[in-house]
């Protein structure tokens, strides 16, 4: 009876696989959410705001399906609490004058082509206000700007 000789993985092999493994959870975790309203009703599904409150940590928001268009605020915004990309494909966010447009309480967004007009930053009371869209620094503040990010 013939034996075959054994063959061991080479131990690059080995710890590339294992990272692999370990990496392999998070790439198929990410998903492209899409906006497909102009809607700010958080409750329904394909609005920027449901997207904010909904999306999985290390998501994608794409506004292209509205691309160019604009998003009237009624209301603030929702914070944020996980880490975002957002393609804004060119969307106007208008807060109205009386609305926050973003406000990041935890995590990280990456916010590109959108241009954020007429809105309020607020930071906490008494607080520094250092994770809103714009320093606040415990009291509201018109922000009248265009802020083409990254």
């Amino acid at each position: 009876m013939r034996t075959l000789p054994s063959h061991r993985p080479s131990p690059v092999f080995r710890a590339v696989s294992f990272l692999l493994v370990l990496c392999a959870p998070l790439a198929a975790g990410a998903a492209t959410r899409v906006v497909t309203s102009t809607s700010d009703n958080p409750a329904l599904a394909g609005t920027l705001p449901y997207w904010l409150l909904n999306a999985a940590d290390g998501d994608t928001i794409d506004c292209t399906p509205i691309a160019g268009q604009q998003i009237a605020l009624t209301a603030s915004l929702p914070a944020t609490v996980r880490s975002y990309t957002l393609i804004g494909a060119g969307i106007t966010i208008d807060g109205a004058g009386a609305h926050q447009a973003f406000q990041v309480a935890a995590g990280n967004m990456v916010i590109g082509n959108v241009t954020v007009h007429n809105a309020m930053s607020k930071g906490g009371d008494g607080g520094t206000g250092t994770r809103a869209a714009a320093v606040g620094w415990g009291a509201a503040a018109r922000c009248m700007c265009t802020a083409a990010l990254r």
